[in-house]
């Protein structure tokens, strides 16, 4: 069965193509193997959470019907600013808007950032610990635009009104005629159910979501499998996600392996993510991520931690990554927990550090050497995990903690760097 998304449609669709549904949501909520879920180009401001598994034979296929034109989109426009003094603006939003999950109320990680974002014409502002220093901004040398670091915002809660208080530094922009958004809306396509399966998401925008820190305790991305298997991410665009943009599963309760149906993401340009690009946990360890370019992970050094990473699999079991671009990004690839038979392969990466102009000071350096990237970290390896014919062009090609590698024929233009004298890496 076919069924039709359009965001134009009346409120009374019954998803047939005379009749389409107005929400992706609508069509998640009937769609059975097999079905394919038609959703014509615009802008949609939801949350979709699949409810039905489809099969490896019969896939449940959401399909843009024009390439990246239908958006999936975690934000919402405000435009209701008051000038307070100078430079700075400030909105109230009631917190009743945000339903049971306020991202300004809720910590990203372990600093002061919250999941929640404000967006200046679709570049990501810089979170401040006070209204002070929105006031008075200071450039963060560690970003990738410095420049851009000064466009800052804080938080606050208003009790009394039960309200959400933003102040935002819009250096002598007016923001109302601009295009401001804040995040209000924790993932963008995630199942609240674990283990829904064989889903298909092909041709969207996704973007904006106020997910957190992906963790053993926290498995959520912007898009997310929650545990299921035989998922494919095909030729989308995933951008702009607080900390993960693609989340394969992290830290099930229950380890699976099912090398007959591993989760796929092809064709798909994943970039401006806080955390990662891809985060693999314990349900999904045999990936196959091929095609994709990933670029401008942890660009803003808001966030810092040793899993900051373009693509992160913990573990990596059977995984391929195969001609994947990965740029710009604080780590390329880090593969840890447990890593076996997995392939990397005709990859290229580049530009994978900190900025070249940054300096060292004693405030920074602790944050410094814990972001200083390379494309490929490898841990924990006890099967032997093939990096075959990649160009490794960054600073510091390879960090390799571990034995039973092979290194084959590869270009590198940076450092190799052995962590651990007592396990020594292969080189043929």
């Amino acid at each position: 069965m076919q069924l039709f998304v359009d965001i134009n449609a009346a409120n009374d669709g019954n998803g047939s193509q005379e009749r389409p549904f107005k929400h992706i949501q609508q069509a998640a909520d009937i769609a059975m193997p097999g079905d394919l879920v038609n959703v014509m180009p615009g802008i949609y401001h939801e949350t979709v959470n699949p409810k039905h598994s489809g099969t490896a034979d019969q896939p449940i296929i959401y399909s843009s019907v024009e390439q990246n034109r239908a958006v999936i989109t975690g934000a919402q426009t405000v435009d209701y600013w008051r000038q307070l003094d100078g430079d700075v603006w400030t909105a109230t939003i009631p917190n009743e808007r945000f339903g049971a999950y306020n991202p300004y109320t809720v910590l990203a990680d372990h600093s002061f950032d919250h999941a929640g974002e404000v967006f200046f014409n679709n570049q990501a502002m810089y979170e401040v610990k006070s209204r002070q220093e929105v006031a008075q901004p200071k450039a963060n040398q560690l970003s990738r635009n410095p420049a851009f670091s000064t466009y800052t915002w804080y938080t606050e809660q208003d009790k009394g009104d039960n309200a959400t208080k933003i102040y935002a530094n819009f250096h002598g922009k007016d923001p109302n005629n601009e295009n401001i958004e804040i995040t209000t809306r924790e993932t963008c396509f995630f199942p609240t159910t674990e283990g829904i399966n064989h889903i298909v998401l092909s041709g969207f925008a996704i973007t904006k979501a106020a997910c957190r820190w992906g963790s053993a305790a926290y498995n959520r991305g912007m898009v997310g499998t929650n545990c299921g298997v035989g998922w494919k991410i095909i030729n989308c665009d995933l951008s702009h996600a607080k900390c993960v943009g693609l989340s394969l599963g992290r830290y099930a309760t229950k380890p699976a392996m099912n090398d007959d149906a591993p989760d796929q993401v092809r064709n798909t340009s994943i970039h401006d993510c806080g955390q990662a690009g891809i985060l693999g946990g314990n349900e999904n360890p045999s990936p196959v991520i091929v095609h994709n370019n990933i670029f401008n992970i942890n660009v803003r050094q808001n966030l810092i931690g040793d899993e900051v990473s373009a693509i992160d699999l913990n573990p990596a079991i059977n995984a391929r990554i195969t001609r994947n671009c990965i740029h710009d990004c604080t780590r390329g690839i880090w593969l840890s927990g447990q890593v076996a038979q997995t392939h990397l392969s005709r990859n290229i990466c580049y530009n994978n550090t900190l900025p070249n102009d940054f300096k060292v000071t004693k405030t920074n350096k602790d944050a410094l050497m814990t972001s200083l990237g390379e494309d490929i970290k490898i841990e924990n390896s006890d099967g032997v995990t093939v990096v075959e014919d990649n160009l490794l062009l960054s600073d510091c090609a390879t960090k390799l903690n571990s034995k039973r590698i092979l290194l084959i024929h590869n270009l590198i233009n940076g450092s190799i760097e052995w962590l651990s004298n007592t396990q020594p890496a292969t080189n043929d």
